[in-house]
């Protein structure tokens, strides 16, 4: 999980049950600075795909 240009916020890398993924992403998102979220495979370690913020009033995006 990606929070800008490579940069992994401490703690925040985890091999999340489907099952729990909404709400880890949730949590995840109430930090201010997390732009995205890159789901990778826990079984190949290669890129999935990526969870955008979803928030019309942030300039996160702006730094990218």
């Amino acid at each position: 999980m990606c929070a800008c240009w490579g940069r992994i916020p401490a703690g925040t890398g985890a091999i999340v049950p489907v099952s729990q993924i909404a709400a880890t992403c949730e949590t995840l998102f109430d930090t201010p600075d997390v732009a995205f979220i890159d789901v990778r495979s826990s079984k190949n370690n290669c890129f999935t795909f990526r969870i955008l913020r979803d928030d019309k009033n942030s300039n996160i995006a702006e730094r990218f």
